[in-house]
């Protein structure tokens, strides 16, 4: 053979085996990009249920303990502020989320809007909507756990 093709050919062979390498790699690195996305998402998921939970239970027991009323208002200041954050995670979860996880979280934001609405968004407490709110908080406090779990098997992390 001569030089010219030899050369030709092994030209086309470096850039197809640098075409190759591009795309296998790139494409590992997506993978692992949307793994740590998703993971993310579910750390942040557990933490938002948990920390509205927390601040809920919290702004209860400083209106129970009969705290100022700068105080008490500040507490469910918080608590407006955790349930923002908690919805917007949640409307991301179809993105980040299993199926299963989804259900769930559909039914526990179902929970949160009946007792945020009755509430005025949590800025009208009455003593009857009290016993809703603690359930709410159990609720919350009951499900950061699960979530944690859940984000285990869909994550496939041992």
């Amino acid at each position: 053979m001569t030089p010219v093709p030899d050369l030709l050919v092994a030209a086309v062979s470096a850039i197809g085996a640098a075409l190759l390498g591009y795309f296998v790699g790139h494409e590992k690195l997506r993978r692992e990009r949307a793994f740590e996305l998703r993971l993310k998402w579910h750390q942040d998921m557990v933490e938002a249920v948990h920390n509205f939970a927390y601040d809920l239970d919290l702004a209860l027991k400083d209106e129970d303990a009969g705290d100022s009323v700068e105080g008490v208002r500040e507490a469910w200041i918080a608590v407006r502020a955790r349930q923002r954050h908690f919805v917007i995670l949640a409307a991301s979860s179809p993105l980040y989320s299993s199926p299963h996880v989804d259900m769930k979280l559909a039914l526990l934001e179902g929970d949160v809007d009946e007792v945020t609405e009755r509430t005025s968004r949590f800025t009208v407490i009455k003593a009857a909507d009290r016993s809703s709110l603690r359930t709410l908080s159990d609720k919350l406090q009951r499900t950061a756990k699960p979530f944690a779990q859940e984000a285990r098997r869909a994550l496939a992390i041992k």
